[in-house]
Formats: structure tokens, C-alpha cells, sequence
């Protein structure tokens, strides 16, 4: 998977099509399944999003488990879809948010 092709597409168009890597997120994703990744305002990410994101190296296409303040900053718990934490992050490590699944 060519993330830094994605995330350049992404910041480029606002909006990417591709096909879902892996089974991580099933039943809600499946390996395959298309989905649309869109550009969103930071104060539109909740808990249950499903977000286009890095966590230390790693690329992510999984659900924000949790929304934390730390002072005046938000965190984003990103958990699997059996609401395991996988990281916790800042706005500028979420590229973009899952619109759309065909």
C-alpha cells in the first residue's frame, strides 16, 4: 500500500477512492471493500469516525474509540473494531475521514 501516494492524493483532491487493505475493521470494512476518504474541519472528528491516520510509523484506516482533552489540545484514542486502543493522537496525525463504503 502506497500511503504516501494516498495521503499526497488526499491533501491534493480532498477526497480519495481505494480498496480497504486487510480484515481489521470487518464486518463494518472488508478486505477489498472501497472506500472514499474526505478532507474534514478538525471540530468534525467523534468517537465511532472511522479515520485515515499515522500512529508512530504506522498508517491506519480504523474508528476513533475516544475524544480527550489534554490542557487545550484534543487527543483521538484509535482503537480496532473491538474498541482496542491502537494509539493515541493529535489532529495532525488524522489525514481525512471514511465518507463512504461500496
Amino acid at each position: 500500500m502506497n500511503w504516501a501516494l494516498h495521503k499526497k492524493n488526499l491533501k491534493k483532491n480532498n477526497s480519495i477512492e481505494m480498496g480497504y487493505p486487510g480484515s481489521g475493521m470487518s464486518p463494518q470494512i472488508n478486505n477489498g471493500d472501497t472506500i472514499v476518504i474526505t478532507t474534514m474541519n478538525v471540530g468534525l472528528f467523534k468517537e465511532g469516525d472511522i479515520v485515515f491516520c499515522k500512529i508512530s510509523k504506522n498508517h491506519y484506516v480504523q474508528p476513533i474509540i475516544k475524544v480527550s482533552i489534554n490542557g487545550n489540545r484534543l487527543r483521538y484514542h484509535i482503537g480496532d473494531n473491538k474498541n482496542n486502543i491502537i494509539g493515541v493522537i493529535g489532529i495532525s496525525s488524522i489525514f481525512g475521514k471514511v465518507t463512504k463504503k461500496d
